[in-house]
């Protein structure tokens, strides 16, 4: 789909935000909810706006179905296979392999 989107730096981030950002009687769990949506760009945010109002409560479903949807199994096995079989020639710099 080529969003340009790592999911590891886009929990990274909010997750780096909660930690500094502490709001009395509201927990982590909202805090990532209320933050996720100003992280987005693009075909995520019409995704996360097709779901009805409060119908995402916790922070884990949010990020179950926000990997399910932008980096399926699939997606990951392939990575993972294009990976493993990477092969630099022996007179290859890494660079140009």
């Amino acid at each position: 789909m080529g969003l340009g989107l790592d999911p590891q730096a886009q929990g990274t981030s909010i997750l780096d935000i909660c930690n500094i950002l502490k709001i009395n009687c509201v927990s982590n769990d909202a805090l990532k909810l209320w933050l996720f949506p100003f992280s987005l760009t693009g075909d995520p945010i019409a995704w996360l706006r097709y779901f009805p109002h409060n119908s995402l409560s916790r922070w884990k479903d949010v990020v179950a179905k926000f990997l399910q949807k932008y980096f399926s199994k699939s997606k990951t096995l392939r990575g993972k296979a294009t990976i493993s079989l990477f092969q630099q020639m022996h007179d290859e710099a890494l660079i140009e392999a």
